[in-house]
């Protein structure tokens, strides 16, 4: 979606069932985590890390929306089928990433 001043927000409903398979249930509390979680990682992240969490403008649990900034057009799906980008470095950052994250999470009260 659009705000007034013409930037792209996403938003996120969660069902409680699997979207693909509504027989499966699947707790709407996943979203409060996603929520709790994207907004404490950036304060976690490590200097020099290029790892870009999108901005959370709001969190409604009533109704299990999230409003988020859109982080852009190019998946990480997309990235590997572009001839420029460097598949080994960026596999390699997202390692580091992930192992500093792990690391600077271990005693991070998520509620």
């Amino acid at each position: 979606m659009r705000d007034k001043s013409g930037s792209s927000k996403v938003v996120k409903h969660a069902e409680p069932y699997v979207r693909t398979n509504a027989q499966v249930k699947f707790s709407v509390e996943r979203m409060g985590y996603e929520a709790q979680l994207m907004q404490k990682i950036p304060d976690v992240l490590l200097q020099g890390v290029k790892v870009l969490v999108p901005h959370i403008f709001k969190y409604d649990s009533e109704n299990s929306v999230l409003i988020m900034a859109d982080a852009g057009e190019k998946t990480l799906k997309a990235a590997y089928g572009d001839p420029n980008v460097d598949v080994s470095a960026l596999g390699e950052s997202i390692g580091k990433w992930l192992r500093e994250l792990h690391r600077s999470t271990l005693d991070l009260d998520i509620g």
